[in-house]
């Protein structure tokens, strides 16, 4: 360079690749590939004017392209492809007189902002390359003029802008408006930046030598005219990129940006296909029909019990099926009860005609013990009694003097009272 250097930027694309501006219109590339040996080229041919050159930034998008500002506004794009200007273009109202600062959006190549450094006219400035005729939009805010831009690299809906007043605005491009302020600890604040690796932050360098570090925590959102301002979209930095919550039946909601999907999660398939079935059996009307398909399509003999037994379920008579199933038949059934209770009753009769013949026995046999009894006892040789004196006998009978209630052994047949005398008479009854 031949003259003070004003302003340089490394490119972020190609980053041996570095751009610097200086008094006389003079733009240089430098490759510092190897910084001991750096190679400066020029950009292609420069106009004729001895502008100073205020400000230059690489585009964010498309590394070839490189955009310069000069003190009097007037604003060039290079395209060092083709080592010729792109673009080049004023602000046709004649307000913007002083051009301090120039930004890229991060994300639209076609779109950048510049800043008026002049107090009559404290704005910045949206362009659209595509026509340049008249700025999209200005912004107004300022008090001072403004000195430095700095579009957020994080979200391309907030840009920075400081100057020669001691705050810096936080821009809401969507809605055209001012999303917050922030106070700064020093005035003459020539350049302010974000970070490139820390979302929120940005730095302040100021002519009184100092740098501040600075965060943005939150913003005001869009004011709504009353004062109230819309919060319904945050800072992207204040945003889940993503996020995702379980719910019941195998739902899985995520939601990416303003994307909300819900989605059914199989965690062991074949489950969900065991379940099918059982749904697809229950929507058929036929039960019985689709299982007796089964029956017949498959091959093992346990499945087809499976499937038959299933199947007598849905029967009309489901208790006669289930009784087939099983191997019983309820005809047959009903006739061996029946024989069962005839054997019982035939066992019952021959159980009481074997006992009644049994007390006859018994009867007999005690009717000759007491004949023989008689027979062999010797007290009745002698009366039986010895109060019974010789002389109260009856001469003809001995044994007159017993009567037949005092003989122990004796059993009146005839007393009329066969239950209380009988003591097996009612057996068998």
């Amino acid at each position: 360079h031949n003259t003070p250097v004003s302003c340089l930027q490394f490119n972020r694309l190609q980053e041996q690749i570095m751009a610097s501006g200086a008094e006389n219109s003079e733009i240089f590339i430098w490759n510092l590939q190897k910084p001991e040996s750096p190679v400066a080229y020029a950009p292609g041919t420069s106009p004729t004017s001895n502008e100073s050159i205020t400000d230059l930034k690489w585009n964010s998008v498309v590394p070839y392209i490189l955009g310069t500002v000069s003190q009097n506004g007037r604003v060039i794009v290079w395209d060092l492809r083709n080592k010729r200007p792109a673009v080049q273009f004023t602000d046709r109202s004649g307000k913007l007189k002083n051009c301090k600062s120039i930004s890229w959006n991060p994300k639209n190549s076609m779109q950048l902002v510049t800043a008026s450094e002049d107090d009559s006219f404290p704005v910045v400035q949206v362009w659209n390359l595509k026509n340049t005729q008249m700025p999209v939009t200005t912004l107004k805010g300022h008090t001072q003029g403004v000195w430095s831009t700095s579009w957020c690299p994080h979200d391309d809906r907030y840009l920075l802008s400081s100057g020669k007043e001691n705050k810096a605005i936080c821009w809401d491009m969507e809605n055209e408006s001012i999303a917050h302020e922030i106070p700064l600890r020093s005035e003459w604040n020539s350049t302010i930046s974000w970070s490139t690796n820390m979302p929120a932050t940005f730095s302040v360098a100021s002519y009184q030598g100092q740098v501040g570090i600075y965060t943005i925590h939150d913003v005001n959102g869009k004011d709504n005219g009353d004062g109230t301002f819309d919060h319904s979209t945050p800072p992207s930095w204040l945003r889940r990129p993503a996020g995702a919550t379980f719910g019941f039946g195998g739902k899985l909601a995520t939601v990416e940006k303003s994307t909300i999907s819900i989605k059914t999660v199989v965690s062991h398939p074949e489950i969900l296909d065991t379940a099918s079935k059982v749904e697809e059996l229950l929507s058929i009307e036929n039960h019985e029909e689709y299982c007796e398909s089964r029956v017949q399509n498959t091959n093992t003999d346990e499945e087809k019990e499976i499937w038959q037994f299933l199947g007598a379920q849905f029967n009309e008579d489901r208790r006669e099926s289930i009784l087939k199933q099983i191997g019983f038949n309820r005809e047959d059934a009903r006739k061996a009860v029946e024989l069962l209770s005839l054997n019982d009753e035939n066992n019952n009769e021959e159980l009481i005609e074997e006992n009644t013949t049994s007390e006859q026995i018994n009867e007999e046999e005690e009717e000759e013990l007491e004949t023989k009894k008689d027979e062999d006892d010797v007290s009745n040789l002698f009366g039986g009694a010895s109060e019974d004196a010789f002389g109260e006998s009856n001469e003809d009978d001995p044994f007159s003097g017993f009567s037949t209630s005092e003989d122990p052994f004796a059993f009146n047949v005839n007393s009329g009272n066969d239950e209380q005398d009988d003591p097996w008479s009612n057996f068998g009854n």
